[in-house]
């Protein structure tokens, strides 16, 4: 009894793929036909199916195309069970990534509840989100325990926390929205919004810490970190704070 032959397009609807998908796997040498027809198409047959199996179960475990291709080989040496646990591995720490990007959205979702906020300053927000923790462990190598604490408002209900981000976020979209029209730092309603947000963080963190922090040299990571927004936004507020504290020594 000959061997039966199955077509590219048979092939793929057998094991739930596409004719691409097969055409890929057959230039790229992890599932070739066992034979063509005369006109050069591909032909596949039953033993070609407990490859597919293995091909689609590996894809399915997430592995990449290469991975695939080293398990499929006759040298392959790891045991499967030790792959899997390191697969395993692997996708904990991708759901726990993906957990992590899903908090930071949902917290910023919060942040800028009931507010039109632009693409650069939403961006501005996840990426302090994003390396909180990041930034956290190095000011813990700077300041004491309690400053730290303070700084990422630890002893504040998650409710109140996030009454003083939207507070400070809107003070910086002002400034952000001065900017973008062209108002110079020494602009009056640039330095009212000024007043406001430094008489806002020093009732929050006090005139002390706020003058430890302004004596942290930022270099290195501590720059990717600590960078919230682009350079020429980051010098008008900065020269903006520079011409309200000297006023304020006046």
């Amino acid at each position: 009894m000959g061997k039966e032959y199955f077509t590219v397009k048979q092939f793929a609807n057998m094991i739930g793929t596409t004719e691409r998908t097969l055409q890929y796997y057959d230039r790229k040498g992890v599932l070739k036909p066992t034979s063509y027809t005369e006109h050069g198409h591909r032909l596949y047959t039953h033993a070609d199916i407990f490859k597919a199996q293995k091909i689609v179960t590996l894809k399915y475990l997430g592995f990449s195309l290469k991975e695939i291709i080293e398990h499929l080989s006759e040298n392959a040496g790891k045991n499967m069970q030790e792959t899997l646990e390191q697969q395993k591995k692997l996708l904990e720490e991708k759901r726990e990534h993906l957990d992590h990007v899903i908090r930071t959205i949902l917290r910023v979702e919060k942040i800028t509840e009931n507010n039109e906020i632009d693409s650069d300053l939403l961006l501005t927000i996840i990426h302090a989100t994003k390396t909180e923790r990041h930034t956290e462990a190095w000011l813990a190598k700077h300041l004491s325990p309690t400053a730290v604490e303070q700084i990422f408002m630890r002893h504040l209900s998650e409710e109140d926390r996030l009454a003083i981000e939207r507070e400070a976020m809107t003070y910086i979209q002002q400034l952000q929205q001065f900017y973008r029209q062209g108002f110079l730092p020494h602009h009056v309603e640039v330095q009212r919004t000024v007043e406001q947000l430094m008489e806002y963080i020093v009732n929050m963190l006090g005139d002390e810490l706020l003058e430890q922090i302004g004596e942290l040299e930022l270099e290195g990571e501590a720059l990717f970190h600590f960078s919230f927004m682009s350079l020429e936004l980051e010098k008008f507020i900065g020269e903006a704070i520079d011409i309200y504290m000297e006023k304020a020594k006046v």
